[in-house]
């Protein structure tokens, strides 16, 4: 074992991984430029190794949410092609840095977003969505996200395609499982 996963048992903030956002105004964070950048860029390279600044602007996120509320939001991406939002870049780098990953189970029409540990089992994952599954767990239907999207979700094409794959209880389960647990209800 390393000393890092030593240190880890014990939860020390220390042995965790940091994430640097440097806030800025609207005009700094769409030219994606800042004076402030560089500098503290590289204090934090000499200090902790080449950590990585995330450049955002909460008035640019505020503005994004508003034409979010009024369903605007594609015509202004249309006609604003090099502007993006840091939301989905801080939480994928948040999930990342505590070693989490997202799996998905569907009922019906519904799906749900889970999360898990990097690493862990499909009964993890089972007792996760409910302990009873995971304790009566007879085996899951996996499918990747990627190739969900890819066939729009068509069960069909998907099974088709040999795309959707049994799984036991030994299967460790990735970033972006789409799971059916089969389990026995009695």
């Amino acid at each position: 074992t390393t000393q890092l996963e030593v240190l880890s048992k014990y939860k020390l903030i220390s042995s965790k991984e940091f994430m640097y956002i440097l806030n800025v105004n609207e005009r700094e964070y769409l030219r994606h430029r800042s004076v402030w950048l560089e500098p503290l860029q590289a204090v934090i390279n000499n200090k902790y190794n080449s950590e990585e600044v995330i450049l955002m602007s909460i008035p640019f996120e505020n503005n994004i949410m508003s034409y979010k509320l009024s369903n605007e939001i594609n015509e202004y991406f249309e006609a604003n092609p090099s502007h993006s939002s840091m939301i989905n870049t801080i939480i994928m780098n948040t999930y990342k840095s505590l070693y989490l990953i997202r799996f998905y189970t569907y009922v019906n029409d519904e799906i749900y977003c889970w999360c898990s540990r990097y690493g862990k089992s499909i009964l993890t994952a089972a007792a996760i969505v409910d302990i009873n599954m995971a304790r009566k767990f007879i085996r899951a239907e996996v499918i990747s996200y990627r190739d969900f999207k890819k066939f729009n979700g068509d069960r069909d094409r998907l099974l088709a395609e040999k795309l959707i794959k049994v799984q036991g209880k030994k299967y460790i389960v990735n970033d972006g499982d789409i799971i059916e647990f089969k389990y026995k209800l009695s």
